[in-house]
């Protein structure tokens, strides 16, 4: 089977991969739903503000499904991509 990416994977080893993973194992773009995952990511970074100084830094960060860089606030957990900032 075809992702929507474009690389094949067999239907059995991509049923066992979204056990884990929600990106292509060779581009690493976004192929499986993962709103939920980011909505929680989300919430634990709210309600675990960095500290100073970090607070105060930012990253340059490249996106593999927009395949844009943006600048987003550090954080230790994740860095949220341009493009999932309406997610």
């Amino acid at each position: 089977m075809f992702l929507v990416c474009g690389h094949g994977i067999h239907e059995s080893c991509l049923k066992e991969y979204l056990k884990t993973n929600y990106i292509c194992p060779l581009c690493q773009k976004t192929i499986a739903d993962a709103g939920e995952l980011f909505m929680r990511m989300d919430k634990w970074v709210k309600d675990n503000p960095m500290p100073a100084p970090y607070n105060e830094w930012k990253r340059s960060i490249f996106c593999n499904d927009c395949e844009k860089r943006s600048t987003v606030p550090f954080n230790f957990f994740y860095h949220k991509v341009r493009c999932m900032l309406r997610i």
